[in-house]
Formats: structure tokens, sequence, C-alpha cells
């Protein structure tokens, strides 16, 4: 009998034992609904923010013929990997976003590497920021009532990114029209914008 009782004590000691060194779950209170982008915050797309320009034809020497291959548009766009690239190239210019990232991996020679390059952790600031903005509702670009009667550049900047699908998608940061600034109304799109261009501008 007591053998019997010095077993059963045995096993619920082991039992007890066990049960205090396992290991216990996160507490994921506190990660709220941003749990979603954990995964599709992780990478981002090859190229992350990108600069279009439509090139005024009173400003720019440049061949009227609409079949001209170079001058009339600008393309600036900043990698994953924090380096800048260029191309006056038009079929470049009207690459979709997928298009233009498959034509970078080939390693076209219409598309250059810049020396100005940004600080990848910095970069992917930016990109969680953008993450935020595209998840803004509200989000818009906002225009004055009247824009100067002048010819100018057309120029946009957009980011990049995957939603939460896996999709890429792509957001108007800032424009430029008539020679006027058109900001965002959300400061974090307009922070990006400034970071994206203070390096970019000597492009």
């Amino acid at each position: 009998m007591k053998t019997i009782f010095f077993a059963i004590i045995t096993i619920l000691a082991l039992v007890m034992i066990g049960c205090s060194n396992a290991v216990s779950e996160p507490d994921m209170s506190d990660v709220g609904s941003d749990i979603s982008n954990v995964v599709y915050e992780a990478d981002m797309p090859d190229i992350v923010f990108k600069k279009c320009t439509v090139c005024n034809r009173y400003e720019h020497d440049f061949d009227d013929d609409e079949s001209s291959e170079q001058g009339r548009y600008m393309l600036t766009f900043l990698d994953k990997n924090g380096n800048y690239y260029f191309s006056d190239y038009s079929e470049i210019f009207l690459l979709s976003n997928e298009e233009l990232i498959e034509t970078l991996r080939s390693g076209d020679e219409r598309i250059t590497k810049s020396s100005v390059s940004r600080d990848v952790d910095e970069l992917r600031e930016n990109y969680k920021k953008l993450l935020k903005v595209a998840d803004n509702k509200e989000y818009e670009l906002v225009y004055p009532e009247a824009l100067p009667d002048v010819e100018a550049d057309r120029i946009t900047w957009y980011g990049l990114y995957f939603d939460k699908d896996g999709h890429l998608s792509s957001l108007p940061i800032h424009k430029n029209e008539r020679l006027t600034g058109i900001n965002a109304n959300d400061d974090r799109a307009n922070e990006i914008y400034e970071w994206y261009s203070s390096a970019a501008k000597t492009q």
C-alpha cells in the first residue's frame, strides 16, 4: 500500500515540475489590429519610391514627335537597397510598376544607376510610414483652389508597397504642377517626400 502511495506522489511531483517549466504563450494584447501587418511589413518591393516627370516642351529641347524615345519624360527611383536610378527613355517611363521592376532586374542599359544612395534602415522606416499612410482612408493630395497659368514640368512622387494581400500597389505622396507643390493631408506622406527628395534633388 505504501509503495502505491509513494508512486502516486512521485508521479504528481513530476507533473508539477513539468508544468512549471512549460513555455507560456506570448502576450499579443499590445499588438492590436496591426497584427495583420507584421508579415507584409517585413518585405519591400524591389522599387520603393519613384519620381515621374513629364517634361514641358517649352523648357526642354526634345523632338516633338510622339515616337521620340528620349527627352519627353524623366524617371528617378529608389530601390530596396537604397540605390537611386534614373532613365530618360519614354519606353521605360511608360512601363507599369511590375514591368519596371522586371526591367531593372534584367539589367537594361536604359536605366542608369546613380552615385546617390540612402541608408537602408532609413528607407525601411519610411516604407513602414508609407504603409500607415496607405491605411488612411481619408488620405488625399490637397490642391489649391487655383493654380498659376504657367507652362511647367508635371512631377509626381509615388510610394510603392505590398498591400495586405501581397499585391504591388502605388500611392502618390506629392505632386508639382504649374510650379506649385501639392502636399498631402497626412504629414507622414509629406515627411516621406522630404526625405526622398533631399538626396534625389540632384537627379
